[in-house]
């Protein structure tokens, strides 16, 4: 019993041991080995309980914030996709087309305006080699002023035939018409007048024969640019037409404009209903017949 008191006894590794208690040394070792034990106990049941912190099971990969569920494209079925080829190519194809045309239609362009500056009407040459545009140009070209009136309308038509048919209906109740062609439009008139109210007083007659009309305004516009040639012998039209047309007798100043316009084709028409007019008596028949001067006023312009 006394051998067995004084020694401590210690279980290591399922074995016994005894240790005497006087042996400090052999009691620090003791101690030290059970704490050695019991740390790799520790560090051991740590290792095998916990799991890392980063580590995603496999069924939460769905639910983390940066998982991307990955689009399956949808597939274009073939005859779509032809199709689509086709219609890009026919675009691709009509854009490189329209800018061939251009491309020449400007090339066009700039060759007409460099021909039409080069002729000796427009440009002209002077003795020291130099070109004259400006005061050259500004002698021969000049403008022509713009003419309005209000017209008594009696129809709009498709063609100068059945403007003539439907004409008769006028004419039959003493109301002499004008064809008068314009863009491609034909239009009847029947009279004029300075303003609204006037030519409302002369459709009101026709409507107490039960004849159709209709009061507009018309013009023919000013010509900034005309050749010189041509526009010398219309100058002052426009003054004699609104005089006119304000009930002034301008029979003189007619047959002076008349005298002076030049005896080609294209001025004939002109002349011979600028000398009906200076004949014409009757208040109606002047109308219409100013109405025949100012039409062919107007053709003479468009040549």
């Amino acid at each position: 019993m006394d051998k067995h008191h004084n020694k401590i006894s210690i279980r290591m590794n399922g074995k016994e041991t005894l240790i005497p208690r006087e042996d400090e040394k052999a009691m620090e070792e003791v101690v030290s080995s059970k704490e050695e034990q019991a740390a790799t106990a520790e560090v051991y049941e740590y290792e095998r309980t916990e799991e890392p912190a980063n580590v995603i099971k496999p069924e939460a990969w769905k639910k983390h914030p940066y998982y991307k569920k990955k689009k399956r494209r949808k597939k274009v079925s073939s005859p779509v996709k032809n199709i689509l080829i086709v219609v890009m190519t026919a675009l691709i194809f009509g854009l490189l087309l329209g800018f061939l045309l251009l491309r020449m239609f400007v090339g066009m362009t700039e060759n007409d305006g460099a021909s039409a500056n080069s002729g000796v009407s427009l440009t002209e040459v002077n003795s020291g080699g130099t070109t004259n545009t400006g005061a050259e140009e500004s002698q021969t070209l000049m403008a022509l002023p713009g003419t309005d009136a209000y017209v008594v309308q009696a129809g709009y038509f498709t063609s100068t035939e059945k403007a003539e048919e439907w004409s008769q209906n006028y004419t039959e109740h003493g109301h002499p018409t004008v064809v008068w062609e314009r863009d491609e439009n034909v239009f009847l008139f029947t009279g004029l007048a300075p303003d609204y109210e006037a030519a409302q007083s002369k459709a009101s007659q026709l409507q107490q024969d039960g004849l159709e009309t209709y009061v507009k305004n018309w013009s023919v516009p000013k010509i900034e640019k005309v050749n010189k040639e041509k526009a010398e012998p219309l100058s002052g039209f426009a003054d004699l037409f609104s005089a006119t047309l304000n009930g002034e007798n301008k029979e003189e100043g007619w047959k002076q404009f008349g005298e002076r316009l030049p005896n080609e084709e294209s001025f004939m028409a002109l002349k011979d209903n600028i000398a009906a007019l200076v004949s014409a008596s009757d208040s109606v028949q002047q109308d219409v017949l100013l109405l025949e001067v100012w039409k062919s006023y107007e053709e003479i312009l468009k040549k």
